[in-house]
């Protein structure tokens, strides 16, 4: 992992600068590209999303978020997703982690949280959905109970940081 860090530093410094860096390592799940009727979809398409969040190695994946710096911190948290082509797996990973963070560190402030998919310029030229699809809306009613579940797998990974005096 100390590569691919050094690699993603080197690579953009503008996102690491004063941050500090957390990697979610999605290449532990079978890649849903194989299966081919979700090829043109993202993570957040409603079958892929739950595959991820409900496989048993989903928190264990997700550990690395325990080193989040509390909230109030000088130092930002740069939390970034990988996966092989960042479509499927990394895209379900940052959906799935969204509400834990942002409840946990920010006081449900989703102001505090901005998210980036760096491959997302990509998507359109391999023929994945756009912005628009009905399927892969994080937020969609189908994937409110996988949204939950992983809000409560992660709960205990990522406490609450907030420092009390």
């Amino acid at each position: 992992m100390a590569k691919f860090k050094a690699s993603f530093r080197a690579n953009y410094p503008h996102l690491c600068r004063g941050c500090k860096l957390i990697v979610v390592d999605g290449t532990q799940f079978v890649n849903p590209d194989h299966d081919r009727t979700l090829r043109g979809h993202l993570g957040t398409h409603p079958v892929t999303f739950k595959q991820i969040v409900e496989n048993e190695i989903f928190p264990e994946v997700c550990l690395p978020l325990a080193d989040l710096c509390e909230a109030g911190s000088s130092q930002k948290n740069l939390i970034v997703c990988v996966c092989k082509s960042g479509v499927h797996r990394s895209v379900a990973l940052k959906a799935a982690m969204e509400d834990a963070v942002v409840h946990n560190l920010h006081h449900g402030s989703e102001e505090s949280l901005q998210t980036l998919d760096l491959q997302k310029d990509e998507w359109s030229d391999t023929g994945k959905c756009r912005k628009g699809c009905p399927f892969c809306h994080a937020g969609s009613q189908e994937n409110r109970p996988t949204m939950k579940k992983a809000f409560d797998l992660l709960r205990d990974i990522v406490l609450s940081l907030i420092h009390i005096s």
